[in-house]
C-alpha cells in the first residue's frame, strides 16, 4: 500500500454477466474483458431489497440498511410518522469519501444515487438523479454547476425520455438510445477532465443507462422473452451492442488514466434478468384478507367497479397504442412518463391505498414501489394498529400463504425465496423496513405495488418493465496487489471497507462489510492484517436537515414518473 495507489470504481447500474459475457467473448467490450482475464471476478450479493435506494448507500456506508435506514425511494421518519424521498440528508451513516477525507485523501465521486445534497469532501463531487431539477447546487465545490452548464447546456442528471416506453415504437427506441448515449459519454468525459483536475486517490463513478437500458429494451435482446420484437430487435441490435462498446471505451479511457498503480473495481448494486409477470402485493393482499377496505357506500362502489374491471392495468392496457408517440413529447423532468401518461392515478372510481384502506382492521399491506410487504404493527408504521404481540403469527401466516401462489397463466407456483425482516436487517432501523420479502425474481416474477391495486387479479402479464433487477451483480478488480484468476464472490457492502484497506486505512468496526481477501494476492495480504478502528455515527434526529417541501415534492413527482412510487 503507497502513496502511488489510487482506486477507481465504476459502478454499472445493474450489470449483469450473464449479458456481459458474451459481449467480452464477441469483442465488443474488449477492456472489460482485459480486466476480467487479468484480474478477479465473482458475483456481487445486492441488498434487500435489490434496488437503488437501499443498494447505493449500503455500498457507501459499508452497512445493512437496518443502520442505514433507506429501504425503498421513501424513508420513514419515525419521529413524525411520515414519508419522505430519500436524499443524502435522509439516509444515516459516514460515507466512504467521508473517511477518505478525514484521512487527507482525495475523493472524485460522481453521480452516485443519494448524493444530493453532496457532500463537501477533499476533490469533487457531483450528484445524482434524485436531484431537485432546479438545484444550483449538484456540485461540489458549486462553481463546477456553471462550468458544466457552459460547456454541455445541462449536465445529464436524468432521463428527459419517458420511462417504460422505449420499446413501443422505433421512434421510441431511437430517441431513448440517443439520450442514453449522450448522457454516459459525457459523465465519462466530465470525469476524465476531472481526474486531470483533482489527481484523486479514490474515483468513483456510477452509471445509469445500463439499468434504464435493460429495463426498457430487454425483450430486444431475449428471443424467449414474451415480447419480443423481432423488428426492433433487428433494427436496434447492433446499435445497444454500440452503447456497451462506448462504455467500455470510455472505462478504459479513465483507468489508463490512474497509471499502473492503481486497482479498479468494476461493479453493479444488483443484477438482472427478464420479467414476464407482475404480481400485485396489494391485490394479493386483499384477496387473503391481510387488507381491509373500509364500509362506506363510496369505496364499496369502487370494489364493485374494480372487480368489473375499472383498475390500471386495464386502463394501461386500453392506453397501450398511444405509447408508440411518446418520444414526440420531452419533457424537463421524469414525471411526465408511462405513469403520468396513463392518467391510471387519476381516474375517479379507482381503489386508492392511501383513502379507501380501513387501517384499524387491516393486518399488513405493500406501501411503494418493490420492497416487499410491510406488516401495520402499532408504533412502528404511519397508521399501525397490529399489536406487536400478534407480529410473529401474522408474518408466518403471510410467508406460508405466499408459498401456495400460482400463476394461472402456467399453473406453477410462483415460487422463489422469501424473506423476512429478522434475517435481512440488523440495526437501529430494522424494524422500520419491510416484514416480508418475496423474491421470485429468477423466476420471472416481479412482485410490485405500482397504483395501489392495480389489478383485480394478483398475477398478471408484464407489458411495460421487460428487464428487472436480481440480486447477483458482479464484481470486477484488477491491478497491483489483485490476485489474477481469482474468483470470489463477496456483499455489495464489503466495497467501503476493501477500498480503505487498499488505501492504508482501518475499516471502522461498525461496518457490516469485510475486505474481500480473496482477491488479493499474497503479497498485498503480507503488508499486514487488516486494521480497523472503533466508530460511533453520530446522533441525528429524523427531520433535521431535510430537504424544502418543495424538493421533497418534485422529488416525489420523478420517483413517480420513474414508476417507483
Amino acid at each position: 500500500m503507497t502513496d502511488k495507489r489510487k482506486i477507481v470504481v465504476i459502478g454499472l447500474d445493474g450489470a449483469v454477466w450473464s449479458l456481459l459475457k458474451p459481449k467480452m467473448d464477441k469483442g465488443y467490450m474488449p477492456n472489460l474483458k482485459r480486466l476480467a482475464d487479468g484480474g478477479a471476478t465473482g458475483n456481487l450479493e445486492s441488498i434487500y431489497p435489490p434496488e437503488t435506494p437501499a443498494a447505493w448507500p449500503s455500498f457507501m456506508t459499508g452497512k445493512n440498511p437496518g443502520k442505514v435506514g433507506a429501504f425503498d425511494f421513501l424513508v420513514y421518519d419515525p419521529v413524525t410518522k411520515t414519508e419522505h424521498p430519500v436524499s443524502a440528508k435522509r439516509r444515516k451513516g459516514t460515507t466512504l469519501w467521508k473517511y477518505l477525507t478525514d484521512a487527507g485523501k482525495t475523493s472524485l465521486v460522481l453521480n452516485v444515487p443519494t448524493t444530493y445534497p453532496v457532500e463537501p469532501i477533499q476533490g469533487a463531487m457531483i450528484s445524482d438523479f434524485l436531484t431537485p431539477e432546479d438545484a444550483r447546487d449538484y456540485a461540489h465545490p458549486v462553481e463546477l454547476v456553471e462550468e458544466l452548464e457552459a460547456k454541455y447546456g445541462h449536465y445529464p442528471l436524468f432521463f428527459k425520455t419517458m420511462s417504460f416506453v422505449a420499446a413501443n415504437s422505433e421512434r421510441n427506441c431511437e430517441a431513448f438510445l440517443d439520450e442514453c448515449e449522450w448522457m454516459d459519454k459525457t459523465k465519462f468525459e466530465v470525469a476524465e477532465e476531472l481526474f486531470d483536475r483533482y489527481d484523486p486517490d479514490f474515483t468513483m463513478i456510477h452509471i445509469w443507462g445500463t439499468d434504464r437500458l435493460q429495463h426498457e429494451l430487454w425483450n430486444l435482446f431475449d428471443p424467449e422473452h414474451p415480447r419480443y420484437d423481432a423488428k426492433i430487435a433487428a433494427k436496434y441490435g447492433e446499435r445497444i451492442e454500440a452503447y456497451y462498446t462506448m462504455l467500455d471505451d470510455c472505462m478504459g479511457r479513465l483507468i489508463d488514466k490512474a497509471g499502473e498503480d492503481c486497482i479498479s473495481f468494476v461493479i453493479s448494486d444488483h443484477g438482472f434478468g427478464p420479467t414476464h409477470f407482475f404480481i400485485d402485493l396489494n391485490s394479493w393482499l386483499l384477496r387473503e384478507g391481510f387488507i381491509v377496505l373500509k364500509d362506506s357506500l363510496r369505496v364499496k362502489v369502487k370494489k364493485f367497479l374494480w372487480d368489473l374491471g375499472w383498475s390500471p392495468l386495464n386502463v394501461t392496457n386500453l392506453l397501450q397504442p398511444l405509447f408508440k408517440f411518446a418520444a414526440l413529447f420531452k419533457t424537463p423532468s421524469p414525471h411526465a412518463t408511462i405513469r403520468k401518461a396513463t392518467g391510471a392515478l387519476a381516474i375517479p372510481g379507482m381503489l386508492d391505498l392511501n383513502k379507501d384502506v380501513d387501517w384499524e382492521r387491516t393486518k399488513a399491506y405493500a406501501p411503494f414501489g418493490w420492497s416487499g410487504i410491510y406488516i401495520n404493527t402499532r408504533d412502528i408504521r404511519p397508521h399501525g394498529s397490529v399489536d406487536p404481540a400478534d407480529y410473529d403469527a401474522i408474518r408466518d401466516d403471510i410467508v406460508k400463504r405466499w408459498d401456495a401462489v400460482v400463476n394461472p397463466y402456467t399453473g406453477e407456483k410462483v415460487g422463489g425465496p422469501v424473506h423476512t425482516n429478522d434475517t435481512m436487517y440488523h440495526g437501529e432501523f430494522a424494524q422500520y423496513g419491510p416484514d416480508v420479502m418475496p423474491l421470485p425474481l429468477e423466476n420471472k416474477h416481479m412482485p410490485v405495488c405500482f397504483f395501489g391495486f392495480t389489478s383485480k387479479d394478483p398475477v398478471y402479464k408484464n407489458s411495460t418493465l421487460f428487464g428487472n433487477h436480481v440480486m447477483d451483480g458482479i464484481l470486477c478488480a484488477h491491478g497491483k496487489g489483485i490476485e489474477p484468476g481469482a474468483y470470489q464472490d463477496a456483499i455489495l457492502y464489503d466495497i467501503a471497507p476493501t477500498v480503505l484497506h487498499l488505501l492504508g486505512l482501518p475499516v471502522p468496526d461498525d461496518m457490516d462489510g469485510k475486505v474481500i481477501e480473496g482477491i488479493l494476492t499474497e503479497e498485498e495480504r503480507a503488508k499486514g492484517p487488516v486494521k480497523t478502528t472503533h466508530h460511533e455515527e453520530a446522533a441525528t434526529s429524523g427531520s433535521a436537515d431535510a430537504l424544502t417541501a418543495e424538493e421533497e415534492a418534485e422529488l416525489r413527482d420523478k420517483l413517480k414518473g420513474l414508476g417507483y412510487l
